[in-house]
């Protein structure tokens, strides 16, 4: 959540955004890379779901890069912006045509 976009929507509503080290920013674009050329191991994607739960345990994770999304771990603390987002799409498609789901 390197973008100050994200963060200064949850700032309007007075919410604070913690965002992780140095070293876990530098780690996560390893493995967001990793995804994206097919090149990632169980190794990294299970070191990355232990670092995920590892901050979800105190916090809310948002979660805003959809390469991410698909390897993510399941876990009630973690917002996931590309599901949220499809959701919505789908939402305002079923509005927008009257249809009842």
């Amino acid at each position: 959540m390197q973008s100050n976009y994200i963060r200064s929507k949850f700032a309007q509503r007075d919410i604070e955004v913690l965002l992780s080290t140095e070293e876990d920013k530098l780690f996560i674009d390893k493995v967001s890379i990793a995804i994206y050329t097919d090149t990632q191991t169980e190794e990294i994607l299970n070191k990355y779901n232990l670092k995920i739960e590892e901050y979800a345990a105190s916090h809310p994770v948002i979660l805003p890069c959809s390469k991410l999304s698909i390897f993510k771990p399941i876990n009630i603390n973690l917002l996931d912006m590309a599901q949220l987002q499809i959701e919505e799409a789908v939402n305002r498609v079923l509005e927008t045509n009257n249809i009842i789901p």
